[in-house]
């Protein structure tokens, strides 16, 4: 910092408040965009893998825990599937 011991105007702070807040918000939108696309990601590649799991459990002997282990996690993910049991 090039003007330590300055002292700036109520107008050059203010104006340099309203920068920082509006690049806060930019961020915290991009972020939040961000973690909203890994989320949706993430449910995609779970909802697969439920349903591979299904569909490889298919006539081979499952053990029950492993439907209530599906079961469970998509309920907890909020990928209710109704078609895979």
């Amino acid at each position: 910092m090039s003007r330590v011991g300055s002292s700036a105007s109520e107008e050059e702070v203010s104006r340099l408040s309203k920068e920082h807040a509006e690049l806060l918000h930019m961020m915290e939108g991009k972020w939040a965009s961000e973690l909203a696309n890994q989320q949706q990601i993430q449910r995609r590649e779970f909802h697969d893998w439920v349903k591979k799991v299904h569909e490889d459990s298919r006539g081979a002997s499952v053990p029950a825990y492993m439907y209530v282990l599906i079961t469970d996690w998509s309920v907890i993910c909020g990928c209710l599937c109704d078609q895979i049991l």
